[in-house]
């Protein structure tokens, strides 16, 4: 068993998915808090079987909502709206509150003591709504068919559950056999060798020369998505036209990003330069010569600009006065506005008329809430692919070839620094080192590649190696056999 109490943790094997497979393969059931592993482990099944091998505690309790609630949990786009009305609070600060009250429970069940002022408002309202959270809370296992049915169930890392994950937990609940299975062993694990490469470009450009496009789907690269080093990565797929998992959000649409930035632009129409909207106004059918670029777009004459012009200016004056359906219509083709309606109409503000506050409430919504539903249109070739994995999401990556990249302080974990969470930091910050170590052992072949330098100074090892070896290592050469400098090209020589 795993003892998160010792925030020190050697750095031991970890067993393969296979290998997980083959240990869990004579179960009816396998819970496991990582959806990927859940995931891979169903694409292993070699019997005739009925619903899902694998699935994570969330999993369960989503297929058990109607039971234990009576009807489908609320979106959180519903959530967010409901609860505002209740309380009359800003919707905006409900979702920040409502995300901090699941950031409380995931670690402990009495979260009234942590909340304060307009947070119990939110709170008391939150409990009242159906939720898959209030699905958890309210589980009980023996009444489930997902347990009830099984004759053995298998539990994968149940120390790294958080607190409601527990409650979906059937060990000692007495339905069936259950048994715990850790993803580590008792052997040790060493990385090899680390090639300090350079730059973020030469590191994307040295891991995609490696990459067979025709077997693309073969290889995985770890990184920090929030890193300017994906953007080298994904230009280095691109120019060598390899498919990649390019995955998409809302805020990525076209027809989302029209819509924003016409309104953007348009509520600060007394200050706007034409050089601020020569892009816009070229995308929406005019044309506006360059030596208008530094005049206000106000002063500009009627007759200095084209007739699609004058229209554009006219509504941008006027944009207070129309309503967001309206802007769709100006700024979109049929099949984009369909597209933007649906958003528009999810968060009810299509009829609406435009105002800043509006527009701070769909540019927030579009950013931050997950679940806002849109049509995915992203072409094949990114559907599939390489896989471009978080370092600081990711744990089971179910592909023979794994690149990891950078591997600095952008990897580090940093626990959340709220008051209630101070007195369980370290054991926190140890569970994200496991996760860790099981993510760096990933596919049947591993490279890791590092920058030389970094901000000006020479790179170091993320902090989450403190929690993997003795001693908190200060360099990379402290974490594996050898250390490879300069450019390189060549065949694999990962694990």
């Amino acid at each position: 068993m795993l003892d998160f109490d010792d925030p020190v943790r050697s750095f031991n094997r970890c067993k393969s998915i296979d290998e997980l497979y083959e240990e869990v393969n004579g179960c009816d059931l396998v819970i496991t808090n990582d959806i990927a592993l859940a995931t891979a482990l169903n694409a292993r099944i070699d019997r005739p079987l009925i619903g899902k091998f694998a699935m994570t505690p969330r999993e369960i309790a989503a297929k058990n909502a109607i039971r234990v609630l009576g009807r489908m949990p609320m979106s959180d786009t519903e959530l967010i709206r409901s609860i505002s009305e209740e309380t009359g609070l800003d919707p905006i600060f409900v979702h920040g509150e409502v995300e901090n009250i699941r950031s409380i429970r995931y670690i402990f069940k009495d979260v009234w003591k942590y909340l304060h002022g307009d947070s119990k408002k939110v709170y008391g309202s939150y409990i009242k709504h159906p939720t898959i959270e209030a699905v958890m809370d309210d589980f009980e296992v023996a009444a489930s068919d997902d347990y009830l049915k099984c004759e053995r169930i298998a539990v994968i890392d149940g120390p790294t559950f958080n607190q409601l994950d527990r409650m979906m937990n059937p060990l000692g609940k007495g339905v069936c056999e259950v048994i715990e299975v850790d993803s580590y062993t008792n052997e040790g694990y060493h990385i090899d060798a680390i090639h300090v490469v350079g730059s973020d470009r030469q590191l994307a450009n040295n891991v995609v020369a490696l990459i067979d496009p025709k077997k693309a789907t073969d290889y995985a690269i770890v990184v920090n998505s929030e890193s300017p080093i994906v953007n080298s990565v994904k230009a280095a797929l691109y120019r060598k036209d390899i498919a990649f998992v390019n995955e998409l959000e809302l805020r990525d649409m076209g027809a989302i990003r029209t819509i924003t930035s016409f309104i953007d632009l348009s509520l600060n129409f007394d200050t706007l330069r034409v050089s601020d909207v020569r892009a816009m106004f070229a995308s929406l059918g005019s044309k506006v010569v360059s030596k208008l670029n530094r005049r206000l777009l106000n002063k500009v004459k009627d007759d200095e600009l084209d007739p699609a012009g004058i229209v554009l200016r006219a509504f941008m004056k006027d944009v207070r006065n129309r309503t967001f359906l309206e802007v769709a219509d100006l700024c979109l083709k049929k099949e984009d506005r369909e597209l933007a309606l649906s958003v528009l109409d999810e968060i009810k503000i299509k009829d609406e008329h435009v105002s800043t506050k509006l527009y701070n409430y769909l540019a927030y919504m579009v950013n931050n809430v997950k679940d806002l539903k849109f049509d995915d249109r992203r072409p094949i070739s990114e559907r599939k692919g390489v896989l471009i994995a978080d370092c600081n999401r990711s744990c089971h990556i179910d592909r023979p070839v794994v690149f990891y990249l950078g591997m600095g302080e952008d990897w580090n974990y940093s626990a959340p620094g709220k008051r209630y969470m101070e007195f369980d930091r370290e054991i926190e910050e140890a569970k994200n080192a496991f996760r860790m170590q099981i993510l760096l052992q990933q596919g049947q072949e591993r490279i890791y590649l590092v920058n030389m330098n970094k901000d000006g100074k020479e790179a170091r090892p993320s902090s989450v190696f403190n929690h993997l070896f003795e001693s908190p290592p200060g360099h990379f050469k402290d974490i594996c056999d050898r250390v490879v400098f300069g450019r390189w090209q060549g065949d694999h020589n990962g694990e």
